[in-house]
């Protein structure tokens, strides 16, 4: 095997290891893991460039809640949605 074979599935065994262990520390509760998993999510989603990626996160862990503090773009930058409501359309008494 070459030399960059080997050190390719080197580095990705360790990233694997890496992982694993994550996910075992996520599913333990351990504090600083699900923060650090949450916030890999949360950095790697898309959003539109309008959109600011500032954020706290604090997970509690005696009542297992995580607070997610999340900076939302002006309101400017919202699309307007019209919603055309008909009552005599609904049926919801059947």
């Amino acid at each position: 095997m070459g030399k960059r074979k080997e050190q390719f599935y080197k580095n990705q065994e360790k990233f694997n290891s890496k992982i694993d262990n994550m996910k075992a520390k996520y599913l333990e509760k351990n504090s600083d893991s699900i923060t650090e998993y949450c916030d890999m999510v949360l950095n790697n989603s898309e959003y539109p460039e309008s959109f600011p990626k500032n954020f706290e996160l604090e997970y509690n862990h005696n009542n297992k809640i995580l607070i997610v503090e999340y900076e939302l773009p002006q309101l400017m930058y919202f699309q307007k949605l019209k919603v055309k409501f008909n009552a005599s359309k609904m049926n919801l008494l059947k």
